[in-house]
């Protein structure tokens, strides 16, 4: 039987913004095991000039590998309306980051974030550390 890993997720998009987190999450919610989302959160963009972000994160479990992780998300991104061509034009209808995989922090610049550290603060509040 596979290991079943946990990862973190985090999820941003600036283009119909409700719409896309919704069907991203419904996506996510068949991909990983035992999935927890944290509440919504509206930023600014970063990097780039565009309308807000809608973000949140996500926790669950997969037996997937990280390279077949990858590919489902990129998948999800893409079934959400995602293309390189709207990227260039600072349109980001899903953009979904793995922030850990199992014990393997991912993204380090995001951590640092103060949404990224309040939604995590949320999901992981009633996590119980050994």
């Amino acid at each position: 039987m596979d290991k079943t890993r946990q990862v973190i997720l985090a999820l941003g998009t600036n283009h119909e913004q409700e719409l896309n987190m919704s069907q991203a999450k419904e996506m996510l919610s068949r991909l990983l095991d035992g999935i927890r989302f944290s509440s919504l959160a509206w930023t600014a963009p970063i990097g780039i000039v565009s309308d807000h972000f809608l973000n949140c994160l996500a926790i669950g479990g997969t037996s997937l590998s990280l390279p077949s992780l990858l590919s489902a998300i990129k998948r999800i991104e893409r079934k959400c309306g995602d293309t390189t061509s709207l990227r260039q034009e600072n349109i980001v209808c899903m953009d979904i980051d793995i922030l850990m995989y199992d014990d393997k922090r991912m993204h380090q610049g995001d951590w640092q974030r103060p949404y990224i550290q309040q939604l995590m603060n949320e999901l992981t509040a009633n996590i119980q550390h050994p």
